[in-house]
């Protein structure tokens, strides 16, 4: 029983590690910013939240992971200037580490750039 329990964290950081691949936010930008918003759309499908502030608008796209008894997260925010893709920003919160859950997110973000 004992064994079970010590096998599951390390079975744990073998599957994060193992999602954590994907593009880095800097090659990321490059392709997706000129995307416009209907392009967007297309490939992320639609946001989790979204918000307008003059010419500018903020879409998100957040990723949850529930494991045992911890949140893993990460958010795509992806920032439109007059409707098109100007810059994308990858945050997350994942215990111990912040590059597993947004390599998570790039992920999610990289099927738009395939």
């Amino acid at each position: 029983m004992e064994m079970r329990h010590a096998a599951v964290p390390f079975v744990t950081v073998i599957f994060l590690s193992a999602c954590a691949t994907g593009p880095s936010t800097e090659e990321l930008n490059p392709k997706v910013r000129g995307m416009s918003k209907q392009q967007l759309l297309s490939c992320m499908g639609p946001p989790n939240s979204s918000a307008k502030e003059g010419n500018m608008e903020f879409l998100t796209y957040s990723h949850r992971n529930f494991y045992d008894k911890y949140t893993y997260q990460c958010d795509a925010n992806f920032i439109l200037t007059d409707g098109r893709v100007s810059k994308l920003n990858v945050t997350g919160d994942a215990p111990g580490t912040l590059d597993v859950t947004s390599g998570v997110c790039r992920a999610i973000v990289a099927k738009c750039v395939q």
